[in-house]
């Protein structure tokens, strides 16, 4: 799955609770007396459960544009953040939704251009300026949603489904390889909030 959604969906994050229901115990006495009721156990919450990347997990962007590129997709993004890609830019706001902008069933992703052999381009892809590189014109106002990639609730969703996405992100695949930065539970789990966060302020309702 690319970075450029195909649909938004809010999709559970990697943790939930898990309670117990308390249970009341109602026997019959031997002397015919109602017994001593029993003390009802108190509710207690499971710890969180750990996910299977508590270890962290390994990956570092090739630059291979994989993320980027494909079926036709949409890359939402807030105000804020059309603010930051047009000043990044060096256009009013005006210029940069106009250039740069369409409207997705209500919300405003940005435009994709149809490159021969490898498909809908992100508009901001830049396939030549560094031969054999794939690079992005607003990487360091880039939205959110590309920012997280590819820690997203989904892909994290289990370890075979990260497997399943290394066939089309070398740094997945490098990542089950032992290759790249290693990125802390932690870490992980912030950027998949941060991608749930901005999934639900900008799908369309």
């Amino acid at each position: 799955m690319w970075a450029r959604q195909l649909v938004w969906a809010a999709t559970r994050g990697p943790y939930q609770t898990v309670h117990r229901p308390s249970a009341r115990l109602a026997h019959g006495s031997a002397t015919g007396q109602a017994p001593e009721p029993e003390p009802e156990p108190e509710l207690q919450s499971k710890p969180e459960l750990e996910p299977w990347w508590k270890a962290g997990l390994r990956f570092s962007c090739t630059e291979c544009g994989q993320c980027c590129t494909g079926a036709p997709g949409v890359v939402y993004f807030e105000p804020a953040e059309g603010a930051e890609m047009a000043a990044a830019l060096d256009l009013s706001l005006t210029e940069f939704y106009s250039a740069h902008a369409r409207l997705v069933r209500g919300k405003y992703s940005l435009k994709e251009t149809i490159v021969e052999g490898h498909g809908h381009d992100c508009e901001f892809l830049d396939r030549t300026s560094a031969p054999g590189r794939a690079l992005c014109r607003v990487h360091s106002a880039r939205p959110q949603q590309c920012i997280s990639w590819p820690f997203w609730p989904r892909v994290l969703a289990s370890k075979e489904v990260w497997e399943e996405e290394a066939a089309d992100c070398p740094g997945i695949e490098n990542g089950l390889k032992g290759i790249g930065e290693l990125h802390s539970a932690r870490t992980i789990a912030e950027q998949a909030r941060l991608d749930q966060i901005a999934a639900d302020n900008t799908a369309p309702r």
